[in-house]
């Protein structure tokens, strides 16, 4: 069964939250939790503080446990995030001091409500390259559309072949039937190459 919770935080549009540093893009923690406390009032955290771990070259890794009631559930669900100790380059540090264990558990706090979607597609573009574009990272739909362009290339065909054939300006235009219509047209073209 699809949470509805899940959906409405995954499309809620956090670009304007959206903060940069250096080349990375992130929501500050402040935003997370008001976010998603207006969706569910009852949402919870924790610090799981004896579950820290020390590696023998001396970094560390914070974990964090979040409940929410999705969907009206009588249970909360329950999810848990680890996060290494990292300094402003994003490289995890050995022995470090408390002002960054503060800032990782914070980190790791946003990355573990974006398990219940809420700014989960920032973390999408955690191993890409960093020409990432927030644009794409924050619109499923631009991504959606992205991803059938994509394909359209792998044989030979452009994103201006894509639009004119369903008759749209742009790919936050397209329906699903669009979506349907391009996906056979891809498969004719395909066929005949």
């Amino acid at each position: 069964m699809k949470s509805k919770q899940f959906e409405k935080l995954y499309t809620m549009d956090v670009k304007q939250f959206v903060e940069k540093k250096g080349k990375l893009s992130y929501l500050s923690w402040a935003h997370a939790i008001r976010l998603m406390k207006s969706v569910d009032p009852l949402f919870n955290f924790e610090v799981l503080w004896g579950e820290f771990l020390t590696l023998p070259d001396g970094t560390m890794i914070v974990k964090t446990k979040c409940s929410s009631f999705v969907d009206d559930c009588d249970e909360p669900i329950t999810h848990e995030c680890w996060l290494p100790i990292m300094d402003h380059r994003n490289k995890a540090v050995s022995n470090p001091d408390a002002f960054l264990l503060n800032k990782t558990i914070m980190r790791c706090l946003v990355k573990n409500i974006g398990m219940f979607g809420l700014g989960l597609s920032l973390y999408a573009g955690e191993d890409l390259p960093s020409d990432f574009d927030i644009e794409k990272a924050t619109n499923p739909k631009a991504a959606r559309f992205e991803k059938m362009v994509n394909h359209f290339k792998t044989i030979g065909e452009s994103e201006q072949r894509i639009l004119a054939h369903v008759g749209k300006k742009s790919g936050n235009d397209l329906t699903d039937q669009d979506y349907a219509d391009l996906q056979a047209l891809f498969a004719e073209l395909k066929a005949a190459k």
